[in-house]
């Protein structure tokens, strides 16, 4: 007898077994749809396990959700819908988001602010600085594993290169190499989450940390924030957990999506 009138002597009244209280049965404290990691200090924080996908994506929009009292650099963002008139490069247009043919696909075509209030919406956040329960990151602190979140998830605490590990590999993640053939061809597209099962390993149930689509970060300077992990356009060396740009936070193209994270 635990005390807790579920019957599966965890003590914690979910049923599950796990003892944490979040009915998933994994026993980390994140919701099934992420995974706990350890940070320095003994800060752990929780990371979705995939992109989010279309049909995330979509369920928010479903829900008609008001662009007012975003943030102030946010303001000018009047429509939270992935871009389908071309985009930031002639690259968003219709058939890119797709929630009901391609629902395990990654979204794109959303910018930096489409990205924030998502995560928002799912009481999550973009993955940021995890000494400042998921605030923004300073320039310096973007590829430091002991500040950034993703960077650290990607690198398992600094010590992979690569979220598979330390050793190099031409195609175990979704870059322009993935279809065999190195150099951008008219067969690089994103792929459905997870269509790389090599692209995971360095913190476990971590899935597309490099390539598939780059992934807004709560990392910005001015006008422009981080885009994290290469992508299906971008070259093997991008596998690099290091790898990131700074672009325009309204950018929206068919490369670039995002995941989220949360406070444990």
């Amino acid at each position: 007898g635990d005390g807790d009138g579920d019957g599966d002597g965890d003590g914690d009244g979910d049923g599950d077994g796990d003892g944490d209280g979040d009915g998933d049965g994994d026993g980390d404290g994140c919701p099934g749809d992420m995974v706990q990691v350890g940070g320095q200090a003994f800060i752990d924080y929780c990371i979705d396990a995939t992109e989010v996908t279309a049909a995330d994506y979509q369920g928010f929009l479903d829900g008609s959700p008001s662009t007012a009292g975003q943030a102030a650099e946010c303001s000018s963002n009047l429509d939270f819908g992935p871009r389908m008139d071309g985009g930031t490069d002639a690259t968003c247009n219709p058939g890119v988001y797709d929630p009901v043919s391609r629902p395990d696909h990654p979204v794109t075509c959303v910018d930096w602010c489409d990205a924030r209030a998502y995560c928002a919406s799912v009481g999550k956040r973009l993955c940021g600085n995890y000494k400042a329960s998921g605030g923004p990151l300073a320039t310096n602190q973007v590829d430091d594993w002991t500040f950034a979140e993703h960077f650290n998830a990607c690198s398992a605490s600094g010590t992979s290169n690569y979220p598979w590990g330390s050793s190099s590999a031409i195609a175990n993640c979704v870059t322009n190499a993935f279809d065999g053939s190195t150099g951008v061809q008219g067969t690089d597209q994103p792929q459905p989450v997870m269509s790389a099962p090599l692209c995971e390993g360095a913190t476990p149930g971590v899935f597309d940390a490099s390539g598939n689509v780059r992934e807004w970060e709560n990392a910005c300077s001015g006008s422009n924030c981080s885009a994290r992990g290469g992508s299906f356009l971008t070259t093997f060396s991008s596998q690099e957990c290091d790898d990131n740009q700074l672009i325009d936070r309204f950018t929206a193209d068919w490369a670039t999506g995002f995941r989220c994270c949360a406070n444990l």
